[in-house]
């Protein structure tokens, strides 16, 4: 975080499990009975009335303390995840063993394994999630992870993942369940061709790839049928993913990750292990240092978490994405026309350079002869004036995300 933001963090923070208290048990409630309650799918549901007037109140609120909560939600609803799965498979492994009682469920999985996490403990989780917050606030090494941007933009992004546009609850999180759908799609550059190609070309060649295999995966199993027989959504062999179909698959990725252009950061660094409850819960089956081993887990996620939103966030200040946005604004007629103006009047003076030019090389004119606005025009096009004005007027795409690490991952 920045210096500035820092202050402000710790003016009203203190330690981080006190912290923890002020900003949740303001809202009524343990730590424990709040991400609980918030958490998607969590036992207390409110009215739609006033699900919206609660979802217009958070969404107006962005002061450190509520962009700070909303972190706290997300991750903690990571971590309740791996819980959720663990008792789903000692259930599972309970019913299919006649020899185990329901009072022993203990003997099939011990009393420390974490889908037996007491609500004091769960509490205690939470709190790790607080502590490694307040470390990161503290940290001034870490300036660059969590700025007051990055959770502006992560509160927008989890706000999309747990309501909809009116402010509704959605009933399900599936953010975890996309990232690893999406992962399943990603091919290396190894995969995507056996050809030697430049490292750049290599590295677009199997994100195409992988977009591609994805999109295949939606155009499958997430569109209506109405969808599947709209030909502007088929696929053509040989041919690209259709614009329309892309359309649809941007807006069920917003849905179900906040933000379409997530995937590609996906593509490249996979997902953390806490993403993926199955793979986390083989390492914590592994160790009696349950709580030292999420820490670290939590870490790794975080620097993943932090890295994907400043990847999304460097992409959306881009000017060309700026442009990008105006230029599909319903509010920005007249400016759109304006440019469109532009544009073919910029094309329009480069062309006409160039016939000037055909016209001397073929010897049908004489420059001599020109008059000395045409020896403008020609002087502009061969110095490649009006050609640099053209290609200011057209619209330049946004650039793809960096999809870089922040810093290497904490190895455990």
């Amino acid at each position: 975080m920045t210096e500035e933001c820092q202050k402000r963090v710790i003016r009203y923070r203190g330690p981080a499990t006190e912290h923890a208290e002020t900003a949740i048990r303001t809202s009524s409630g343990t730590a424990t009975d709040h991400a609980e309650r918030t958490r998607p799918g969590g036992r207390a549901t409110l009215k739609p009335n006033a699900q919206v007037l609660a979802a217009r109140t958070d969404r107006a609120d962005n002061d450190m303390e509520n962009l700070l909560l909303k972190l706290f939600e997300f991750l903690s609803t990571v971590l309740r995840e791996i819980r959720r799965f663990a008792r789903l498979r000692h259930a599972t492994e309970q019913a299919s063993s006649s020899a185990v009682k329901d009072e022993n469920v203990n003997m099939v999985c011990g009393e420390d394994c974490i889908c037996h996490i007491s609500k004091k403990n769960l509490d205690e989780m939470n709190n790790i999630v607080w502590r490694k917050i307040g470390e990161w606030t503290e940290d001034h090494a870490r300036h660059q992870f969590y700025s007051e941007e990055l959770l502006l933009l992560h509160k927008k992004m989890y706000d999309i993942l747990l309501r909809n546009k009116a402010g509704t609850r959605r009933e399900q999180w599936s953010f975890s369940d996309w990232c690893r759908r999406v992962a399943m799609h990603s091919q290396t550059s190894s995969t995507a061709t056996g050809q030697y190609i430049d490292s750049i070309d290599r590295s677009k060649l199997a994100e195409t790839v992988s977009y591609r295999a994805l999109a295949e995966d939606i155009f499958r199993n997430e569109l209506t049928r109405e969808q599947a027989q709209d030909p502007k959504q088929q696929f053509r062999l040989g041919k690209s993913v259709p614009q329309k179909l892309r359309s649809t698959m941007n807006s069920i990725l917003r849905k179900q990750l906040g933000d379409p252009h997530a995937v590609f950061f996906i593509f490249t660094h996979g997902v953390p292990t806490l993403l993926d409850p199955e793979k986390a819960l083989y390492y914590i089956d592994r160790t009696r240092k349950v709580r030292a081993l999420l820490q670290n887990m939590l870490e790794d996620l975080m620097i993943w978490h932090a890295s994907m939103l400043q990847s999304i966030l460097e992409r959306q200040q881009h000017p060309n994405t700026a442009i990008a946005r105006m230029l599909s604004d319903p509010e920005q007629k007249q400016w759109q026309n304006e440019r469109r103006e532009n544009k073919a009047g910029a094309k329009q003076y480069m062309d006409h350079g160039e016939r000037l030019v055909n016209q001397i090389d073929s010897g049908k004119r004489k420059a001599e002869h020109m008059s000395a606005t045409e020896q403008q025009i020609i002087q502009d096009f061969q110095s490649r004036k009006s050609i640099k004005q053209h290609e200011q007027a057209c619209v330049r795409r946004p650039p793809p995300l960096s999809n870089k690490m922040l810093r290497t991952q904490a190895s455990w």
